[in-house]
């Protein structure tokens, strides 16, 4: 009789079995692993994707940073080519044939505009002028009775803004010795008043603001007759005198 024996056999000891969760990593060309379940792999695609947002971030940056810069730039050439009084600012003195003393007037010039400040001179009445080039129009403002008179830009007496600063400049230096010839013009107001809403469109933002709390009246000119008992009311009316530069000192007689 056969007794079968059972035979124990060692374990290899220099095999070592793989852990349950032991895992593999490889890393290629620096690129960070990820670990899915047991398995890790290269997040390749989510880091293109990092990058290439930035790049898109940083693009918009610099494109919403040159839109800006060009806005900016060119607000600030529109305002500076639209803008008045910015050119010269300063006083004006001449003397005046008719009076014992010089006309000193504060002048504010710039290319397309003229602002004459002249204080109560004589019988003349204190005002400020306002010469728009662009527009053609004149503007006699009466601060004190609070009231704008306006009319056509007399072209052949009142010269260019550059005549005027060349004419101050001349003065200022000693080149010129003037002695203006003063020319008296008389004027009728229109009535009725101008409607503020229309004052913008026809005559420009900037007289607009300055007339905003004045009442406006357009000026017709004509010749009075001081024989007549009518027409002697142009004694009652406003006189006003400026020098916008050139060869006159004009005087406005305006009948009310």
């Amino acid at each position: 009789m056969t007794i079968p024996t059972t035979q124990n056999i060692a374990p290899d000891s220099k095999k070592t079995p793989l852990k349950p969760d032991a895992v593999i990593v490889t890393v290629t060309d620096g690129a960070i692993p990820e670990k899915v379940g047991s398995q890790t792999q290269a997040r390749f695609p989510q880091r293109q994707r990092k990058r290439g947002c930035m790049k898109v971030t940083m693009l918009l940056f610099l494109l919403l940073g040159l839109v800006f810069t060009t806005l900016g730039s060119y607000y600030i050439f529109k305002s500076t080519r639209s803008s008045h009084r910015n050119r010269y600012r300063g006083t004006c003195s001449i003397p005046v044939r008719s009076s014992q003393r010089n006309l000193t007037e504060k002048v504010e010039i710039d290319d397309q505009m003229e602002v004459i400040n002249v204080p109560k001179f004589d019988e003349n009445d204190e005002a400020t002028f306002i010469h728009n080039f662009e527009r053609e129009v004149s503007v006699i403002k009466d601060d004190t009775d609070k009231v704008c008179y306006m009319l056509p830009l007399d072209t052949e007496k009142i010269p260019q803004p550059q005549g005027f600063l060349d004419i101050i400049y001349g003065l200022q230096s000693g080149l010129y010795l003037l002695d203006p010839e003063t020319i008296r013009s008389d004027y009728q107001v229109d009535h009725p008043a101008l409607p503020k809403a229309d004052i913008p469109f026809l005559y420009g933002d900037y007289i607009a603001d300055a007339c905003s709390n004045h009442t406006s009246y357009t000026l017709s000119e004509r010749s009075f007759d001081l024989s007549t008992t009518t027409d002697i009311m142009i004694m009652f009316g406003k006189k006003y005198v400026v020098f916008p530069g050139g060869q006159f000192v004009l005087q406005y007689h305006i009948r009310l």
